[in-house]
């Protein structure tokens, strides 16, 4: 299988992920053709943290490959949390990974529109019931970054930032009142962590399924 890229994709895709990516992309989508048996690549011309492909496979049907950039070890989190989920709590089912590289195979979800484009009054009555649903408890929370250290993480770059000494402060003041919260509940769910209108996408049955999650504890 080759995809046949227009010179201004292979520019986007190696303006965003970097040569080194863009040189390999074709190789690895061969891969996964072969790999998981995957035909008949649209690309989406979308360049965020990813490449994204609708294709079709001979073991799922119509699918979503994802595969991710340069950085994509910051996203280790959503493949293992789709793999924990497995297409359970509102999720989308993720089919096949490739944690060692980034990729993801995921269903494909159709129309697939986004919940921000439906009235205010359902975005709220969606969100809610989705919500509701959308935790589980995982089976190994060390695997996941916990919303206390991403938090502190946050805190540590405003304080080695000296020109606003009022967001230090209101940083370090954001960690202690985490830090409160996290000792006072003990139980710890793994959550999405990006939940919003984007990430929510209408399915054919007129119920919406949970994508991109980024995995916290």
């Amino acid at each position: 299988m080759t995809y046949n890229f227009t010179p201004k994709q292979l520019q986007d895709i190696t303006d965003n992920f970097g040569q080194t990516f863009a040189d390999a992309l074709p190789v690895r989508l061969h891969g996964y053709a072969q790999q998981w048996r995957l035909s008949q690549f649209i690309f989406i011309e979308y360049y965020s943290v990813n490449c994204l492909f609708i294709c079709r496979s001979e073991l799922h049907g119509n699918c979503v490959l994802k595969i991710f950039g340069g950085e994509f070890k910051w996203y280790i989190g959503e493949i293992r949390a789709l793999r924990e989920f497995g297409g359970n709590c509102g999720y989308v089912r993720a089919f096949e990974c490739d944690e060692k590289n980034g990729a993801l195979l995921l269903e494909q979800i159709v129309p697939g529109t986004v919940l921000k484009a439906e009235p205010p009054n359902i975005r709220l009555s969606v969100f809610a019931d989705v919500f509701k649903h959308a935790h589980t408890v995982p089976n190994n929370a060390a695997l996941y970054l916990s919303y206390l250290a991403t938090v502190r993480q946050a805190a540590e770059i405003q304080s080695e930032d000296c020109r606003f000494p009022d967001l230090r402060r209101v940083s370090r003041r954001m960690e202690e009142e985490c830090k409160y919260l996290y000792d006072k509940y003990s139980e710890r769910l793994l959550l999405h962590g990006d939940l919003h209108g984007d990430n929510l996408l209408k399915n054919a049955c007129g119920g919406y399924v949970i994508v991109d999650p980024h995995a916290r504890i």
